[in-house]
């Protein structure tokens, strides 16, 4: 496709552009004694005076008396009445640019296009300022078709500039700075004159417009997660070339009011898609159980399970069972994960004391060790011959480290065994070799921090050095008891170091936490 021919920018939009800068020139001045010459930029004139009379009558009478340039402080040009600030010739650059971008539209026939400038303001000392503008994109918009975008190059083969439409369309023109008559122009375009673009990009905003036929009706609608999809041009799956709305949508006819009544909700237009796509119609059950994979579960993986065990169970059963192990701060991918092991395993979920375990911990762990048995124990054989002096260090730490603290205790690994099932059962690195070297030479150490009421049952791992704990996490690399262990440990070093102060023994150590 060949450049289209433009019509001329009108020069006011030039002198639109000009005004958009903060600083409209400089007043250059020279000052010896009393006497003063100042230079405008804007006007391009000089003129002189002084700054103080002097005491003769003829001083009095005969000299022209000016304001006072005082460099960074603005003042009043004498000859054309514009405010700029004094700048003293001796501290001007030789050569001071400041630029502006800006947007203006034209009506193209049935079509539209967006032309973007760069302003160059340029100013040098005790010469009128000049301005030179520059267009560098231009954005042309056709009903029904994705915006094309040219940019301004320099071809060095031949050695001139032009416009070419290359691989740079999805790059996008940043500009707050509209021109005013483009609003002018775009009520004049049929396929833009009903747009509203306030509070959203306004190019952004008239790119999407051109292209999807049912933005007035979306944004009417009030579907403004859709409305902000087609804009941003990101989720939506839009069908331009569709005969209908919902067509164009690729949702059934009877979906728009669902749709309307959650805004255009981009993970409800998605279930919706994909009814159509499979050729299904949801009841509202289904429906529900759709709507809760896409809004609650963020991986395929995980879906799936949730779709396997709601074969077994009500949504609102397994939401409560959720919201039951939240309230315990054990995350729902603990649940998720131990479900897998059972299926994997060939239990049958259909059971409800297998499907919803009282201590879903407990369980979780029980089924990692039954699946993984033999790896596990191949593993623990391996870095108890490879690490024998943990286990020599276990009671020299336990006097150190050691400590019960009502609720919780900690307590240092006893061997390298330990230290690797409490790895895999909370699903974090510590089992690995790096951290099982480092307990072993003693540059740090590895503590298991239990709930008093379950001392074998792994909870929380600490890292640390010293009287510093280096890092801490529970299951999953998390730590949902944030609240809780946080201020423990803090309080569990404290009591170290004051220790180490006062001579006091650790037993006194739980007192203080």
């Amino acid at each position: 496709m060949e450049m289209p021919k433009m019509r001329k920018v009108p020069e006011k939009a030039y002198q639109w552009a000009k005004g958009l800068f903060g600083q409209k020139g400089y007043l250059h001045y020279r000052r010896k004694s009393r006497k003063a010459t100042v230079f405008c930029t804007v006007c391009g004139r000089e003129y002189s005076g002084v700054i103080q009379r002097g005491e003769s009558y003829e001083a009095q009478m005969m000299e022209h008396l000016i304001e006072k340039p005082v460099n960074g402080i603005e003042g009043k040009c004498e000859l054309c009445g514009t405010v700029s600030m004094y700048k003293s010739v001796g501290l001007c650059r030789v050569f001071q640019e400041a630029q502006v971008s800006w947007l203006m539209g034209q009506r193209m026939g049935e079509d539209f296009v967006f032309r973007a400038f760069w302003t160059y303001q340029v100013t040098q000392p005790e010469m009128k300022t000049e301005y030179r503008h520059e267009e560098y994109a231009r954005i042309f918009l056709r009903k029904g078709k994705k915006a094309e975008k040219w940019w301004f190059y320099y071809r060095y083969g031949v050695g001139d500039w032009y416009f070419y439409k290359g691989w740079y369309n999805n790059t996008p023109v940043y500009t707050d700075n509209i021109y005013p008559g483009t609003m002018k122009e775009i009520e004049k375009t049929p396929m833009l004159q009903y747009g509203d673009p306030r509070g959203y990009n306004f190019l952004n905003y008239y790119m999407a417009f051109a292209r999807y036929p049912d933005m007035e009706l979306v944004q009417k609608a009030g579907m403004h997660h859709l409305l902000k999809m087609l804009i941003n041009q990101y989720g939506a799956n839009i069908n331009p070339g569709g005969k209908t709305t919902w067509d164009r949508l690729r949702i059934y006819k009877d979906r728009m009011k669902m749709l309307k009544d959650v805004q255009g909700d981009g993970a409800i237009l998605g279930i919706l898609q994909e009814e159509r796509k499979k050729k299904l119609h949801y009841t509202q059950k289904e429906l529900d159980r759709e709507i809760y994979l896409h809004k609650k579960i963020y991986s395929q993986n995980d879906r799936n399970t949730v779709r396997e065990i709601l074969k077994h169970t009500t949504l609102e059963k397994l939401d409560a069972y959720r919201e039951k192990n939240r309230k315990k701060n054990i995350a729902f991918d603990i649940y998720l994960d131990y479900i897998r092991m059972r299926l994997r395993a060939g239990y049958d979920i259909g059971n409800e004391i297998i499907l919803y375990p009282k201590d879903l911990r407990r369980r979780h762990n029980e089924m990692v060790l039954e699946l993984e048995k033999e790896r596990i124990d191949r593993r623990k054989k391996e870095v108890l011959e490879k690490f024998p002096q943990i286990a020599e260090k276990y009671k020299k730490l336990e006097k150190k480290y050691g400590k019960n603290l009502g609720e919780y205790m900690i307590r240092p690994a006893r061997n390298a065994a330990e230290i690797v099932e409490e790895g895999r059962l909370l699903h974090h690195c510590v089992g690995g070799d790096n951290y099982l070297s480092k307990h072993a030479r003693g540059e740090s150490t590895i503590l298991f921090l239990r709930k008093s009421e379950a001392p074998d049952l792994p909870f929380c791992t600490i890292e640390i050095k010293g009287d510093k704990i280096l890092q801490w996490y529970e299951a999953y690399d998390q730590k949902p008891d944030k609240d809780i262990l946080q201020p423990l440990l803090d309080g569990y070093t404290e009591s170290m170091r004051k220790g180490k102060h006062d001579g006091r023994t650790r037993n006194t150590v739980q007192a203080v936490v």
